[in-house]
């Protein structure tokens, strides 16, 4: 371990071994706090096998640790997460500005580890005990919203056996406020594999989708203040290409970037988003949630196919940055063997 303060000076370097084996642990996270020990947060196997949970059984076939290596001697001390009836999917770990470490991420029931129940979240303090573990499940009702029939259907009769969840719900980003307070947000992705038979012969083929955005606030003191669902319906067949989102934080909102349908603008909460087809133009859209109340406004910016009176491809959220506040650029094509930039100023 090699271990640097922000002027990329070294603090100190130690060879340091590891508990468990390679094939015993997969490592979920890792982390820094500002006197330069480092943790890692690993789900460690019950057996020598890899298997998260064993044919037949409820029970998890392994439990998370919190290794922490101590500046600058590397001395390893860990501390065992004992989280009854929850499948961890993915937590990550952040120093908070009143000193503990944060842990925060998706948990579910087992029965498909790509999907999320509810949210769950809980402090180590530097004596290495876990204290404050509070975990927050998504509602029914956030679930059924932008649904179809029989997704809503379906929904409800799993919430009678309390297995309603978020599908393949994917953990993206862990934000955490100088006041304490934690923003998580996670997108639907996933990909779907397609085969069809003619004359004999099999055909398969891929397709790529990201879909709904679920973003939620934890208060200081632990309450959920809100959580909300971000419809949105993206499909394509050579990859993730320019689908997904760019999210961005404000001091007084979180700003999700993507490219849409147009005739998701005035969706309402019962209906189900139009697909927007990667490659084939697109609005770019942005959803703006306000910090404290948690509420959606949606705004369409531009139009590839006009900006400015220029169409512009190879669009990508990953293209975009915040050069100041509420002002974005990214780069895009025009064709011709050239590239423009475009920038864009959000009005709150």
């Amino acid at each position: 371990m090699h271990v640097f303060d922000k002027d990329l000076k070294e603090k100190w370097a130690n060879k340091v071994k590891m508990p468990y084996t390679e094939k015993k642990m997969d490592n979920l996270n890792y982390s820094v706090d500002s006197k330069g020990n480092v943790y890692i947060v690993t789900r460690v196997f019950n057996d020598n096998t890899t298997d998260l949970k064993k044919r037949g059984e409820e029970d998890a076939n392994y439990h998370l640790e919190i290794l922490k290596a101590s500046a600058p001697s590397g001395t390893i001390t860990s501390t065992k997460i004992d989280i009854a009836d929850k499948f961890v999917q993915k937590v990550w770990l952040y120093e908070s500005a009143q000193g503990p470490m944060i842990c925060a991420g998706f948990y579910n029931t087992g029965r498909d580890m790509n999907d999320a129940d509810g949210i769950i979240l809980f402090k180590l303090g530097q004596d290495g005990k876990v204290f404050n573990t509070n975990t927050y499940e998504i509602p029914v009702e956030v679930l059924n919203q932008y649904a179809s029939g029989k997704e809503k259907r379906k929904n409800e009769r799993k919430d009678d056996d309390d297995r309603a969840e978020f599908e393949n719900l994917t953990l993206d980003h862990v934000v955490v406020e100088d006041d304490g307070s934690i923003t998580l947000t996670g997108e639907q992705s996933f990909i779907r594999t397609h085969t069809s038979y003619l004359n004999g012969r099999s055909n398969t083929y891929y397709t790529y989708h990201c879909n709904d955005i679920l973003v939620a606030k934890i208060s200081a003191a632990g309450k959920l203040a809100w959580m909300k669902k971000l419809p949105k319906r993206q499909e394509g067949a050579a990859g993730f290409g320019g689908m997904s989102y760019r999210y961005f934080i404000s001091k007084d909102y979180h700003f999700f970037m993507f490219l849409d349908n147009e005739k998701n603008m005035d969706l309402p909460l019962t209906e189900v988003p139009a697909r927007h087809v990667d490659g084939a133009g697109g609005f770019l859209t942005a959803y703006q949630v306000n910090d404290k109340t948690g509420e959606v406004t949606k705004v369409s910016l531009l139009n590839t196919r006009d900006v400015n009176g220029m169409e512009v491809f190879q669009f990508a959220p990953y293209r975009m940055m915040a050069t100041d506040v509420n002002t974005l650029v990214f780069e895009a094509y025009k064709k011709k063997k050239e590239d423009i930039l475009v920038k864009i100023v959000v009005n709150n």
